[in-house]
């Protein structure tokens, strides 16, 4: 297969859309290896995804524990803008937040909203809102309903959210469901998370490729969803399946007929084409042959 050069990339990303976009944003999580990239390799990528009819970046996250991503947001908002896009920012990310939230979930909440507070009155954090291409704040703890839907627990995650709102606007966040509770308690839960404007938007992961749900069992999920949500609701399509390792998640390019069901069964839902997680992992011609692979099928859709 011949890999596409960055010309060809650009060519597209410059041409009149010829088909409607399967995926209208993407997720992108930021690791410490993208702190040595060049300009050209961060030109590429973001070349692949305007080829691709993308318009919404989502920035996982600004800082991870003590791994500074500052550094990169002021680039990709510039590159974001050159191709008409928009990039929603992620707020600084501890990963202990699934431990602390065991341990007190209060207070992990707690801990968040003084964290976001320090932020929000940063001079980066202003400077990124003014940028004509910044498309709001994400939240990166993702909010399940297995540690959430009790009463208790719900009242502190509202206070939290109302908190966080107030710091930080507009304000997304993203969620996944266990199954622990039903369609239509699923959909209550998140119809209050996002009242009086808590959040702008809900980001929520179909599942499939993580194995919490199944493409029968979906649609119910999703239904209730778009019902309460209305168009407060993004659809995440997981366009990779999860594999047996020793070395904990590890994850491949899922099949593209399976990425074309998900991401039709989203768009008949809502009207509009879903999000995924995510094109730079799982269907860009940098991250592998069959990333390369799933990206080739997605480009001659």
């Amino acid at each position: 297969m011949q890999r596409p050069t960055r010309r060809t990339l650009l060519a597209a990303s410059l041409a009149p859309p010829t088909r409607r976009a399967l995926f209208r944003g993407t997720f992108l999580q930021p690791w410490a290896r993208h702190l040595e990239w060049s300009a050209a390799q961060w030109e590429t990528l973001l070349d692949a995804l305007a080829s691709l009819a993308c318009q919404e970046i989502v920035l996982q996250w600004c800082r991870y524990d003590d791994v500074d991503f500052a550094p990169l947001v002021p680039s990709l908002l510039d590159a974001a803008r050159r191709r008409r896009m928009r990039l929603l920012v992620g707020l600084p990310y501890q990963s202990d937040w699934w431990r602390r939230i065991e341990e007190d979930a209060p207070q992990a909440l707690g801990r968040i909203v003084a964290r976001a507070r320090s932020f929000a009155s940063s001079s980066s954090a202003r400077q990124w809102a003014r940028h004509p291409a910044f498309g709001g704040w994400y939240l990166p703890e993702e909010i399940d309903d297995d540690h959430w839907l009790p009463a208790p627990r719900r009242r502190a995650l509202a206070g939290a959210l109302d908190q966080l709102a107030g710091a930080v606007h507009p304000l997304s966040a993203s969620g996944f469901t266990n199954r622990a509770s039903s369609p239509h308690e699923l959909a209550e839960f998140w119809r209050e998370m996002a009242a009086r404007r808590r959040l702008a938007r809900v980001f929520f992961q179909d599942g499939i490729g993580a194995g919490k749900m199944t493409l029968a069992a979906w649609p119910a999920y999703l239904e209730a969803l778009r019902a309460r949500l209305g168009k407060r609701l993004d659809v995440v399509v997981e366009i990779f399946e999860s594999v047996p390792s020793d070395a904990g998640f590890h994850a491949v390019p899922a099949p593209y007929e399976r990425v074309v069901a998900q991401a039709d069964m989203a768009r008949r839902a809502l009207g509009r084409p879903p999000f995924c997680f995510s094109l730079p992992d799982y269907a860009s011609p940098t991250a592998g042959p069959d990333a390369a692979r799933l990206f080739e099928q997605l480009a001659r859709r």
